[in-house]
C-alpha cells in the first residue's frame, strides 16, 4: 500500500467518524444528562461505585470520555486548525494559535492514557490527587472555557439579519448550537479537574501505566494521522510540473485579464508548496465537494480552497456573485447566455460596488466572456475543478482586487507581492489604504517570480 493510498483510507475513516459525530448530535442531549446524573451521583457518594449496577455506570463513564473527552476536541482540532472554518463559525482563525493546539492535545493524550489505562482494569476512570492529573486538567478546563467565551464573542461578528422573526433561529444557529457542541467537552474535564483536586481518589498504581502508556501513543497516532498526513506539502517539482503543464492556459488568462502570467504561476507554485497537503489533498478536496452546500442548509459545510489555483469556495462564490450583479455592465452584449452558465446560488457582498462605478475594467469583460462557453447550469464544483475555468476565476479575483484599490485611488498593479496577499487573505480583509504590507504567502509569490524556473517556464509564452 502506498502512502497516498493510506492516506486516502485515514481520511475517509475520519470522514465516516465526522458523519457519526453530526448523527449522534441529536442523542447528545439525554446521553449527556444521564453522564451528569451518574458522575455527580459518584462525586457525592464514596460508595456509588460498589453498587450492583457498576458495570453500566462503567460503560456510560468510558463511552462519554472517549467520545467527548477525546474523539469530539480531536476532531475540532483536524478540521479547523490554524486557518479553517468550522459550519457557521470561523472559529479555527481565531481560537486556534500553536499554543493551544500544543496543550490541547497534551490534554487529549493524558485523558487518552487514563482511558485506556480504565479499560485495563474494566473501571470508569480515575483522577487521582496528582500534580500531573491537577495540572493537566486544570489547562484542559481553561481551554474548552476559552472555547466558550470565543464562541459567545464571535456571535457579534456573524452577517445575518436581525429581524424579529429571525431571532430565534439566529440564537439557536449561532449561540445554542456552538456552545451546545463544546459543552460535554467542558464537562467531562471539569469533572476530572473537580475530582483530582477535591476528590478522595488515589491514583492508580505506577504498575498499572506500563501498558497503557504505550497503547496512548498508538492511540495518539491513529487518532491524528489525518493531521500528520496532512503535514507534508506538494514538493518543488510537482509544483514545477503543475505550471509547466498549464502554462499555456496561464499566458491566454493572463493576456486576457491583463495580469502578469508569473503572479499567477506564481499564486499556483505558492499555493501547492505552502499550503496544499502532498497526500491528503486531493482527496479533501472530493469529500469537501460531496459537502458542499450553501451556508443556509449545510452546517458541516467545508470551505476548502480547491483546484488549480486553490481559491476556496466562498471566495469563488463571491466572485461569481458579484458578476451575477452587475454582468450587464460586464458583457453588454452576451450577459444572458453568460447568467446561464453561472451557478444560480452564490453570495455578493457590495465590496465591488465602488468598482463599477467606473467603467469595468477590459480584463473583467474578457475573462468573464471565457465562461461563455461551458454548458448551461454548471456547478461551483465543476467550474473549480477544471483547470481552465479555475485560472479564470483566479484571474477575475485579481482584477477585481486591483480595480478595487485602483479606484480608492492607491494602485497596486504593479506590486504583484500585495495583490498575492490579498488573494490569500480574500474580499473581507482587503481595505485600501496607501501603505500595504505583504505576508508570508505574498512574500514567497514575488520570490518565485523572480525565480530561474519562473523565468525558464514562462518565457516562451511571455
Amino acid at each position: 500500500m502506498t502512502v497516498e493510498n493510506l492516506a486516502n483510507l485515514v481520511v475517509y475513516v475520519w470522514g465516516a467518524l465526522s458523519v457519526f459525530l453530526y448523527l449522534f448530535c441529536w442523542l447528545n442531549v439525554p446521553v449527556l444528562t444521564l453522564f451528569l446524573f451518574h458522575r455527580l451521583s459518584q462525586i457525592r457518594d464514596p460508595f456509588f461505585d460498589r453498587r450492583p449496577t457498576t458495570p453500566t455506570h462503567t460503560a456510560l463513564h468510558l463511552f462519554c470520555a472517549g467520545m467527548y473527552g477525546i474523539l469530539l476536541p480531536a476532531f475540532y482540532f483536524l478540521s479547523t486548525r490554524l486557518r479553517s472554518d468550522l459550519g457557521w463559525w470561523d472559529l479555527g482563525r481565531g481560537m486556534n494559535t500553536r499554543w493551544t493546539i500544543t496543550l490541547g492535545v497534551l490534554c487529549i493524550a493524558w485523558l487518552t492514557a487514563h482511558w485506556i489505562e480504565a479499560i485495563l482494569r474494566m473501571e470508569r476512570p480515575r483522577f487521582g490527587r496528582h500534580w500531573a492529573d491537577r495540572a493537566v486538567s486544570s489547562v484542559a478546563l481553561l481551554l474548552c472555557l476559552r472555547y466558550h467565551v470565543w464562541a459567545r464573542g464571535i456571535v457579534s461578528l456573524q452577517r445575518i439579519s436581525r429581524r424579529e422573526q429571525d431571532l430565534l433561529g439566529y440564537y439557536l444557529q449561532f449561540v445554542a448550537y456552538p456552545q451546545s457542541c463544546f459543552m460535554a467537552v467542558t464537562f467531562v474535564y471539569g469533572l476530572a479537574c473537580y475530582e483530582s483536586w477535591l476528590g478522595a481518589q488515589r491514583a492508580p498504581a505506577i504498575r498499572r501505566w506500563r501498558r497503557a502508556i504505550p497503547a496512548t501513543a498508538v492511540a495518539m497516532a491513529l487518532l491524528f494521522a489525518p493531521y500528520l498526513l496532512s503535514l507534508p506539502r506538494v514538493t518543488h517539482r510537482q509544483a514545477l510540473g503543475m505550471v509547466e503543464q498549464n502554462r499555456g492556459l496561464i499566458a491566454d488568462v493572463a493576456r486576457d485579464g491583463q495580469l502578469d502570467p508569473a503572479l499567477i504561476a506564481g499564486i499556483i507554485y505558492v499555493a501547492h508548496t505552502r499550503d496544499h497537503p502532498r497526500w491528503t489533498g486531493d482527496v479533501m478536496e472530493a469529500i469537501s465537494a460531496k459537502a458542499w452546500m450553501p451556508r443556509e442548509e449545510q452546517p458541516l459545510r467545508i470551505d476548502m480552497s480547491v483546484g488549480l489555483c486553490q481559491i476556496r469556495r466562498s471566495t469563488a462564490e463571491q466572485t461569481i456573485g458579484a458578476l451575477r450583479n452587475k454582468i450587464t455592465l460586464i458583457a453588454p452584449d452576451r450577459w444572458t447566455e453568460i447568467l446561464k452558465v453561472l451557478p444560480g446560488q452564490t453570495n455578493s457582498d457590495n465590496f465591488v460596488d465602488p468598482i463599477w462605478e467606473n467603467t469595468p475594467s477590459p480584463g473583467l469583460q474578457a475573462l468573464t466572456l471565457r465562461i461563455a462557453g461551458l454548458p448551461a447550469g454548471a456547478s461551483l464544483d465543476s467550474l473549480l475543478q477544471k483547470p481552465d475555468t479555475n485560472l479564470t476565476l483566479a484571474a477575475m479575483m485579481l482584477v477585481i482586487l486591483r480595480d478595487q484599490w485602483e479606484v480608492a485611488g492607491h494602485s497596486i498593479a504593479h506590486k504583484p507581492e500585495i495583490l498575492a496577499t490579498l488573494y490569500n487573505i480574500g474580499y473581507e480583509r482587503s481595505k485600501p489604504h496607501g501603505a500595504p504590507r505583504a505576508n508570508d504567502f505574498g512574500r514567497r509569490v514575488a520570490a518565485f517570480m523572480q525565480s530561474k524556473d519562473c523565468r525558464r517556464l514562462l518565457g516562451e509564452t511571455e
